[in-house]
């Protein structure tokens, strides 16, 4: 009878052991889900980095997926609160989306995506400068002097092909090391001219063929000597003003002469004064979209040109003899005293 009892309680034990081995384990917390707070920057272009702030991201950079506007980014660093992501080709304007281990969140901000990229291409072949003058033909670009960390000013001229990503040194300007100098091209020749000398404002101007890789000189500059004047080229034409003399007496140094070159008879002429503010250090482009392109409602005539702001000023000017508008963007203006 002892015996029976002793195996009914055992078998009691028995089951109920078995009932508490058979009881499925808890499934484990649900992980959070991230947010995004933050991006910067906010306006990017393709091969950028973003870096996101926010939660619950994967230290296992494998794990985090970032899209920009649905196309997926590669992630480079990754913290629970931060990720470093690339801005991938093809990427438009939108939101970014992070998603981690199936959970999904959106940033409350688009971002801005830039058209086109910039690329690192091979370092400059001179020594580093500012202030040196530049032109392109042909499909290659052309650095002509500057001001290096040497004490005298640089006439070293050194050609860049996009097309193999080298920098050729070419035959030195023979008009001497400056910087401040004006550079363009018209056809298939480059022209440098103007600039500073140390106490020595210059106003030669030259040639450079590339055919050739020789320098010819041409009719001086006929306005004042000055430096970081402003020079652009456009159907056959070159077009050179603006610009600082740091001896000047006529309105502090600072002027607004626009004059034409004509490489066909090597001559110079006046051209129409520029209407607005003195610059310094200005830029230009042009293109037959400009030329072609009208300002407004006006004819481009020169009483109607208004400064939009000091950091933007399109500049318009009548060509005296064939009717033609030249268009300038001029930048870092010095306003006339």
């Amino acid at each position: 009878m002892k015996k029976l009892r002793l195996l009914f309680v055992l078998s009691i034990v028995l089951f109920s052991c078995s009932k508490k081995d058979s009881t499925p384990a808890p499934p484990p917390p649900t992980p959070a889900a991230p947010t995004i707070s933050s991006f910067s920057p906010d306006t990017a272009s393709a091969g950028m980095d973003v870096i996101i702030q926010g939660t619950n991201f994967s230290t296992d950079i494998s794990k985090n997926i970032v899209k920009f506007n649905g196309i997926v980014g590669d992630v480079k660093t990754a913290t629970t609160t931060s990720i470093t992501a690339t801005v991938p080709n093809g990427a438009k304007a939108g939101n970014i989306t992070v998603t981690v281990n199936g959970e999904t969140t959106t940033s409350a901000h688009t971002l801005s995506v830039l058209g086109g990229s910039w690329l690192q291409r091979a370092d400059y072949g001179g020594s580093a400068r500012g202030w040196a003058a530049g032109f392109s033909i042909g499909g290659k670009g052309y650095v002509v002097g500057g001001f290096s960390n040497t004490p005298q000013r640089d006439a070293d001229v050194w050609e860049y092909d996009p097309a193999t990503d080298v920098w050729t040194k070419k035959a030195d300007f023979p008009g001497g090391g400056r910087d401040g100098c004006v550079g363009f091209a018209i056809g298939n020749k480059g022209y440098v001219g103007l600039g500073y000398y140390p106490l020595s404002p210059l106003k030669d101007f030259w040639e450079y063929d590339p055919a050739t890789d020789t320098w010819t000189k041409k009719a001086d500059f006929p306005g004042p000597v000055r430096e970081w004047a402003v020079g652009f080229g456009f159907a056959n034409t070159g077009y050179v003003g603006l610009g600082y003399d740091i001896a000047g007496t006529i309105n502090f140094g600072e002027y607004y002469d626009f004059w034409k070159y004509d490489p066909s008879t090597d001559s110079w002429t006046a051209a129409k004064q520029f209407p607005g503010t003195a610059y310094v250090n200005a830029s230009a482009v042009s293109s037959i979209a400009d030329f072609l392109s009208p300002m407004g409602n006006s004819t481009c005539a020169e009483e109607t040109v208004k400064p939009a702001s000091f950091k933007y000023f399109p500049a318009c000017f009548i060509d005296i003899f064939s009717g033609q508008k030249a268009v300038s963007t001029a930048s870092n203006p010095i306003p006339a005293i």
